[in-house]
Parts: structure tokens; sequence; C-alpha cells
């Protein structure tokens, strides 16, 4: 018997204009985390952080220099069907602070959620978690060209990403200092 998707629904005209782009981004290690999900909304229900080491860190940066992406991978060969989830971010302005900080983010195991410009929440490596698959770092060559920092990170999920709520992370949230 094939694999058949629980029911199909149709979707509505969208009327309203829909804005690109993420405002912030709150990361943690994926370790500190429980995650409850709900496979058929692809919502997360809950999410629990260790006492002393279970929080999210604000990462702020420029508007129209961070982005997600969710891109469907199956192989009916091998019988794989999974997703590549990943957050691109942008931070403008080399130095040693932010350098140490994002080679540290580069290395880690996380959980993502960032904020889209629509005021939506959304969950990268909920299930798994995330790592970096790029880091870079430039100087930049005309006055107006990019001195910071990029990195990419991506997480194989069996879900797309997943919508939250604001209330469940609210008290998790750590600004930086």
């Amino acid at each position: 018997m094939p694999c058949l998707p629980k029911g199909l629904k149709g979707l509505p005209e969208e009327c309203e204009s829909s804005l690109s782009g993420l405002e912030i981004a709150y990361i943690g290690e994926k370790r500190n985390f429980e995650v409850a999900i709900d496979a058929d909304t692809l919502t997360v229900t809950g999410i629990t952080g260790a006492t002393e080491t279970g929080k999210l860190y604000a990462y702020h940066f420029n508007l129209q220099t961070g982005s997600m992406n969710s891109e469907m991978t199956r192989n009916d060969a091998n019988g794989t069907f999974y997703y590549v989830n990943t957050v691109a971010l942008q931070f403008t302005k080399m130095e040693a602070k932010k350098s140490a900080e994002i080679a540290a983010l580069a290395k880690a195991h996380s959980i993502i959620i960032v904020k889209d410009l629509n005021g939506q929440y959304w969950v990268v490596g909920a299930d798994t978690y995330a790592t970096a698959s790029t880091d870079t770092a430039q100087s930049g060559q005309g006055v107006d060209d990019l001195n910071g920092y990029n990195i990419t990170l991506e997480s194989r999920s069996a879900y797309k990403t997943l919508s939250i709520s604001y209330e469940l992370i609210k008290d998790l949230i750590v600004e930086p200092a």
C-alpha cells in the first residue's frame, strides 16, 4: 500500500501581503531542550529548557540579511524522505568578540527559532539539531562591501520548519549583554 498524505484540503487564495526575510534568531544548544511536536499540524506544542543551560540566545542582524529555507529530499529507491532546513545569517563588522561567538556557533549542535517579517516564529533543529554548513568572514574590498560574517546552519529533519508560539519561548530568551 502506498504512503498517502492524511488528506488534501486545498489552500485559499492569499490576499494579504507576505514579506520575505527574518527579523531575529534565537539559538540554543539542542541537548538542553525537550521539544514536543504535533506532526499533523507541524507545530511545536511544548519546549522545555534545562534549568541553567536551557536558554535561547538572541542574535540580532540587519534587515534583508537573514533567511530560512526548507527543502524536501526524497529517494524512493532507498526509501528516504527528509527535509534540509537552513537558516542563513549575516553579521556586520568584523571584531574579535563577534568572531569568537560565530566560531562557537559554527561548532554547536543547535536549536534555532527565527521570527520572520510576517511575525511568525519557526523552529529549525527541533527533532534533530542544526550545525554549520558554511562559516565565512570577509573584510570586503570596496567601501560599501560587507565587512563581517556569514553563517549557514542546517538540519536534516523528518519535518519542514515547524511553527511555534512566542508564548512558549519568551521565558527562555536571553538578550546579549
